[in-house]
């Protein structure tokens, strides 16, 4: 069993490296299944357009789609000997209803714990994959991703960096409690060299050569 999840700012290459690195397992005769967060479209459009009054009831809502999409997609993939791709999970909760908007993280854990089966397996992902990028690159990719928006409607920098700042301080206690690892966008460059620094990680090479195929280059 293997549940492996992206984290990082929005617009820091999740989709993209999950897609190239879906090619990848599966070119190495892996089985993937592919998810994310928000789970569902009406679960993600009503998270995102409802004015929350406190905090506590957008994690209970988030609570809420995260035992469906569990017991719909990702425990019956595990069941199955998949690999789980899933972009966001626990520590994206962590960052934007916890360290972003005060919720103690070690309440948003107990909550997250007690909705979801007990088996420390399945709670938590095996890997977490963070992907760091710069203000202006998310600026960038922003403006590109929706012409329409002014930046006034973009993430504040001040938000940016304290979001940015969360999920590299998780990226950091990960890396010494050996359960994940950070890939910097400005140290990869574009993205097929930051896809081969992800293919040539310990966690995933191990995934394919315990298939009898090595990890290769693919550029």
């Amino acid at each position: 069993m293997t549940f492996i999840a992206f984290e990082g700012v929005s617009c820091s290459g999740k989709t993209t490296q999950i897609e190239m690195l879906t090619d990848h397992l599966t070119d190495n005769f892996l089985d993937v299944t592919v998810t994310s967060e928000p789970y569902q479209p009406h679960f993600k459009d009503f998270i995102v357009n409802t004015p929350f009054k406190y905090v506590e009831s957008e994690l209970l809502v988030m609570l809420a789609q995260r035992f469906q999409h569990f017991k719909d997609v990702i425990e019956p993939s595990i069941n199955q000997g998949k690999i789980v791709l899933c972009d966001r999970f626990i520590d994206s909760t962590l960052v934007y209803q916890g360290m972003a908007k005060g919720l103690r993280t070690s309440f948003i854990k107990l909550l997250h714990k007690t909705v979801l089966p007990h088996n420390k397996y399945f709670y938590t992902p095996d890997w977490t994959i963070y992907l760091d990028i710069t203000y202006e690159t998310f600026l960038h990719r922003q403006q590109k991703r929706d012409r329409t928006r002014t930046l006034k409607d973009t993430l504040h920098q001040m938000n940016f960096r304290k979001i940015a700042l969360a999920f590299l301080d998780l990226a950091e206690k990960a890396e010494k409690n050996n359960t994940g690892e950070l890939f910097n966008h400005y140290k990869a460059f574009d993205k097929y060299i930051l896809h081969d620094m992800i293919c040539r990680s310990r966690y995933i090479k191990g995934l394919t050569q315990s298939h009898g195929k090595n990890s290769q280059t693919l550029y």
